[in-house]
């Protein structure tokens, strides 16, 4: 869906000093990765692409032969990924399969680290054994990488364990040239096949329960205008809820995109959007939104989570907050704040993937103790 790119030199150092930083902390420098690469979001390959080539970190990927041996860190982006299962057999195996993983990591010194994307898994299949789950697996965590200030809160409260533990605050870095080619609205709507002068509102990404995407395509086909255009793309996880869209979308305004999108067709969706839409019933963090505003689109988003903080710091003309429940007059002043004149693009400065990728340096080599400090706040 994306496509990754070597990331950006954070300083000017020059290549001798830095493999000499290398050579100095070479042995602990090491990060287990789980996951090292995630094709819905590049996000964490593109973290680790920026450690390893301008702080000399080794980032594999996580398997259960490197679990069991050598020196390195354990970062887990997904904690909740083994209850994304409708059997319950099967989640319970592979809920025991990761206890014994990291509980061996931990009994042989080993740091764990959670970069917290959300509170608990979308679809919440066996909320009660995740919960339990989760309960142990934030007692284990020696630092904590959050998102937003708002979601450490948020969490914390969730995971009381969290509190007084180690953490940073780092935020989810813009897609920078890993989104693609920003294009001229005309061109990715003539690709489309839409006339230049279409109001587009975009809702892209994995089709799932959570993001709300039946309400979104009833309250817009609610809405009036002969230009108006609603495009939902991505890529379904559930054939159920990708046939009751079909069945919802009878509005000839609302186009169909549902499968996964290659790089050229991702950069036409964001550069022929007017409005990127994220209408998910619940949300802490979201990288659409960031994906919609590195392509210069403002956003739609829930009132909730982390979205509040993002909107005070890229801007009001950026981002539009909404409280549920998502209706016709909430699409329809979205799309009448988007035609408002606003600046060529957002400042994303904070959002720096230099910038994240040095944080994130700074904080593991802090949990790692490599400067013989220790402190909570990393």
């Amino acid at each position: 869906m994306f496509r990754s790119e070597a990331a950006p030199s954070p300083d000017s150092a020059s290549p001798a000093d830095r493999a000499a930083k290398r050579a100095r902390g070479a042995w602990r420098r090491r990060i287990l990765a789980w996951p090292r690469e995630f094709h819905l979001n590049p996000m964490p390959g593109m973290i680790y692409d920026g450690l390893e080539q301008w702080y000399g970190w080794r980032v594999a990927p996580f398997s259960y032969r490197r679990a069991l041996g050598g020196r390195y860190a354990l970062i887990v982006s997904f904690p909740n990924e083994p209850f994304r299962n409708r059997s319950k057999l099967i989640t319970r195996v592979r809920a025991a399969i990761a206890v014994c993983l990291i509980g061996l990591a931990k009994l042989r010194g080993k740091k764990l680290v959670w970069t917290v994307h959300n509170a608990a898994d979308h679809e919440s299949y066996h909320a009660r054994l995740e919960a339990r789950f989760m309960a142990w697996f934030t007692r284990q965590v020696d630092l904590t990488i959050h998102l937003s200030e708002a979601g450490k809160r948020l969490i914390e409260q969730r995971y009381p364990a969290l509190a007084g533990r180690p953490f940073a605050v780092i935020p989810h870095p813009h897609y920078g040239s890993t989104a693609g080619q920003l294009t001229p609205r005309s061109e990715a709507l003539a690709k489309l096949g839409l006339p230049a002068d279409t109001q587009l509102m975009l809702a892209f990404g994995v089709i799932r329960r959570y993001k709300n995407l039946l309400a979104l395509i009833r309250a817009f086909s609610g809405l009036p205008g002969d230009k108006l255009r609603l495009l939902v793309a991505g890529m379904p996880l559930d054939a159920a809820l990708a046939d009751a869209i079909r069945r919802t979308a009878r509005d000839p305004r609302v186009i169909l995109r549902l499968s996964p999108a290659d790089p050229d067709a991702l950069a036409t969706y964001f550069s022929a959007a007017s409005v990127v839409a994220a209408p998910y019933f619940d949300i802490l963090n979201s990288g659409t939104a960031l994906l919609g505003l590195t392509y210069d689109r403002p956003i739609l988003v829930p009132n909730r989570g982390a979205m509040p903080e993002l909107r005070d710091q890229v801007g009001g003309d950026w981002v539009q907050l909404f409280d549920a429940p998502l209706n016709e007059i909430t699409l329809g002043g979205a799309m009448a704040w988007a035609e408002r004149p606003r600046a060529e693009r957002p400042d994303l400065t904070p959002y720096d993937p230099a910038t994240v990728i040095a944080a994130y340096a700074a904080a593991m080599a802090k949990v790692l103790n490599e400067d013989g400090e220790s402190q909570n706040e990393v």
